[in-house]
């Protein structure tokens, strides 16, 4: 039994391939089949998670765990271990309460400052001064 050649055609493959439209889609008049709805667009709202990444989380969360039972236990290396990883989350947590000080601190007292176009160099559309002349290359 020898394998076919693999076609180049561009059409949308259904269950009747026979016809150039399917289910009252438009043709774009080179045989392919216009899609009619909209491609999906990912959210930026909400994060999107893997099971790639729920596996990895659950992973961690079983070693960490092991490695605390053995602290528990008086297991001089888990100790150690679970010391460090508590500083660390210690520290990263608190690199994040600075920032969402800093970050309040910058939402709630902002003001607005009515000049903030005087200085600029691009506020009546032109281009600002050039500081070095550019090259002459024919040289």
């Amino acid at each position: 039994m020898e394998p076919t050649a693999p076609t180049h055609d561009d059409r949308v493959v259904g269950p009747s391939d026979d016809s150039p439209h399917h289910h009252g889609e438009p043709d774009r008049g080179d045989g392919a089949i216009e899609a009619s709805f909209q491609p999906i667009q990912r959210s930026r709202l909400v994060p999107q998670i893997s099971i790639r990444w729920l596996f990895a989380a659950t992973l961690v969360g079983a070693i960490l765990y092991a490695i605390a039972r053995q602290a528990g236990e008086g297991v001089a290396i888990a100790i150690a271990f679970m010391s460090v990883a508590g500083y660390l989350a210690a520290f990263f947590a608190t690199l994040g309460l600075f920032f969402l000080i800093a970050w309040s601190f910058a939402v709630f007292f902002r003001r607005e400052d009515p000049d903030a176009l005087v200085g600029s160099p691009f506020a009546d559309g032109q281009l600002p001064p050039q500081w070095l002349p550019p090259r002459d290359r024919s040289s």
